[in-house]
Order: C-alpha cells, then sequence, then structure tokens
C-alpha cells in the first residue's frame, strides 16, 4: 500500500540519465547525424566553478565551428531545461576531436595567416555558383555566346 506513496520503490534513474539524454536530442534536433558528436554533462565537483559539458567530435563537418557558439548556446537551453539546479552561467565546453574525424586541417598554418581577416572558404562548385548569382543579377546560361539579332547601340551624336 505504501509504494503508491513512494515507499518503497526503487529509485528512478530517470533524472538522473535526463541531462545526458537532452543534448543529444538536442544535437538531433538541429540535424546532426546520430553518432557525429557526443555530448556528455558531466557532474560538477563540490569545489569546481563549472559543470563540464564534454563535445567528442567523431565524424567532421565543415560548417560545424562556423556555428560552434550557437550550438553551445542550445545545448544550455536543453541543459538548464531538464537540470535546474546547476547555475545557468555555471558551464564550460570542452571540445575533444577523434584522431579520425575527417578534419581537413591537420597541420597548423602559417604564422601571418593569423594577421589577416579571416575569409569565408567556399566548400562547393554549387556554392561558389551561388555567390556569383547573389554578386550579378543576371544568371547565366549556356545560350548567353548567342547573338538575339540585335544591332549593337551607337552612341548618337550629342546636340
Amino acid at each position: 500500500m505504501l509504494k503508491m506513496f513512494g515507499i518503497g520503490k526503487a529509485p528512478s534513474t530517470a533524472a538522473s540519465t535526463a541531462p545526458a539524454a537532452s543534448p543529444q536530442t538536442t544535437l538531433q534536433k538541429h540535424g546532426l547525424q546520430p553518432g557525429s558528436i557526443t555530448c556528455d554533462v558531466l557532474p560538477k565537483a563540490a569545489d569546481a566553478a563549472n559543470t563540464l559539458v564534454l563535445l567528442n567530435v567523431v565524424k567532421w563537418h565543415g560548417a560545424l565551428m562556423d556555428y560552434a557558439p550557437a550550438l553551445e548556446q542550445e545545448l544550455i537551453k536543453a541543459i538548464d531545461r531538464v537540470d535546474t539546479a546547476t547555475v545557468p552561467a555555471g558551464y564550460a565546453f570542452a571540445w575533444k576531436f577523434a584522431p579520425d574525424c575527417g578534419c581537413p586541417q591537420t597541420t597548423m598554418p602559417r604564422p601571418d595567416v593569423w594577421s589577416k581577416p579571416a575569409q569565408k572558404a567556399i566548400a562547393s562548385p554549387e556554392e561558389a555558383k551561388a555567390e556569383l548569382h547573389k554578386k550579378f543579377d543576371k544568371v547565366h546560361s549556356e545560350y548567353d555566346h548567342r547573338s538575339s539579332g540585335f544591332a549593337p547601340t551607337e552612341p548618337g551624336p550629342l546636340r
């Protein structure tokens, strides 16, 4: 009879797994493939100032680091929804990259790279074409080289 009041029941594990499950759900909600990034929320030690959130990149994506700050904010919201005991500003993020994650940068660049403003890298020919269309109004086609049959405009005499 007392089991209906929670006396004599085994403690629920849902509360302990919820903070870990919520970040994974958030990653999937934003389109990150399952298993491409793992997220572990490590419990805060008694003398620690922040809760550590460990992000392990298993499979690289070229846009990942462009959206890293936004991803961290989304994960903070997800953890705060589940774990109300943590101070909202009390998170430290640690990123770890698997050796075989596929990141194209395996060595550091020349030192002068850091003194110049960063340039956006265009990942594919489709993106390059899209950039051209944004820059110029005219849509290029395979028929651009053909004559339209109209005589070119010739400037007239000034009056």
